[in-house]
């Protein structure tokens, strides 16, 4: 698992991109099984699917550099802006949900995207997709 001072201070980013809104998706995937090996943090919330992808990762950039220690800046390889339509997002939302809490998953096989370790902070329908499909 990442280590317990990363994942609470990406924690910290999540609360802060909440205030903006509900997220559908926040999480750490692993880039291999490997320890030690860089994660790639992924998020998807309605309210990003109204703005450009660099107002978001500019967003990400600045929230990351504020909350996350600089010795931990080269544990993140990537941030990654995922559409809540985007079938990846979808299949965690059905898959896992969880809200102000993490859940660890390892080797698994997500609509194709095989997943070696990832950490999932938060995941939940969004609610125009819950509405839609009623």
């Amino acid at each position: 698992m990442a280590g317990e001072t990363l994942v609470e201070e990406i924690r910290r980013v999540v609360s802060r991109l909440q205030k903006q809104g509900q997220m559908a998706l926040a999480m750490l995937l692993a880039t291999s099984s490997e320890p030690g090996a860089p994660w790639n943090f992924r998020v998807s919330a309605e309210w990003m699917d109204n703005r450009t992808t660099k107002e978001v990762v500019d967003l990400l950039t600045k929230l990351i550099r504020e909350e996350v220690a600089r010795k931990n800046w080269s544990s993140i390889l990537r941030a990654t802006v995922l559409r809540t339509g985007d079938p990846f997002v979808q299949a965690i939302n059905r898959g896992f949900s969880v809200e102000k809490g993490s859940l660890s998953i390892q080797e698994c096989n997500i609509f194709g995207i095989e997943v070696p370790r990832g950490i999932i902070l938060e995941s939940r329908q969004p609610k125009s997709l819950s509405l839609a499909s009623h």
